[in-house]
């Protein structure tokens, strides 16, 4: 693929070791606590608000402005990588959550664009999370089912769903 491209990738801001860094320790927290709860429980969907509001409250209060972390920022965060690399045209990949911010970028800043490939496009009017986790689940739960249809596997794991959420709830407990 990159045998005479370079390949760019960039960390957008307030991930990782951006500054600031607008992880959410309290969303983390309940979605260790989340585990084994039904996901479309409104006692679940309430506590996933809580933890989001308390992660945009101490984020507001440590000074941070938020409505600078958006995908029309990110776009333009893109074209300026673009601009201060001396790159006329480039080629865009975008995955996921990246399609709906490569479009977002070609339509803001089409003189930069030389293609545009979208790979396991999110629309923008959909709400990728709670898509993600409804397909993790169903995974997981085909797996669950699976052992369970198989005798040996049954024998060996018995109760397999009861015995992951104990295990995670363990690991939540070491340092």
């Amino acid at each position: 693929m990159n045998r005479d491209r370079d390949l760019i990738v960039m960390a957008q801001r307030g991930t990782l070791h951006s500054q600031p860094n607008l992880a959410c320790p309290e969303i983390d927290r309940f979605n260790a606590t989340a585990v084994g709860l039904p996901y479309d429980a409104p006692s679940t969907g309430r506590g996933l608000v809580r933890a989001a509001k308390a992660c945009r409250d101490r984020l507001t209060a440590e000074g941070n402005d938020l409505t600078a972390y958006n995908t029309t920022e990110n776009a333009a965060d893109f074209a300026a990588l673009r601009t201060a690399l001396g790159i006329k045209r480039w080629n865009v990949y975008g995955y996921s959550y990246g399609t709906d911010l490569g479009l977002t970028y070609l339509r803001r800043h089409p003189q930069g664009v030389r293609s545009l490939a979208i790979d396991s496009i999110v629309p923008p009017q959909t709400v990728s999370l709670p898509w993600a986790w409804d397909s993790a689940q169903e995974g997981i739960n085909a797996i669950f089912a699976a052992c369970e249809a198989q005798p040996a596997c049954a024998a060996r794991y018995p109760h397999l769903s009861r015995t992951l959420t104990k295990q995670v709830r363990r690991l939540e407990r070491i340092p």
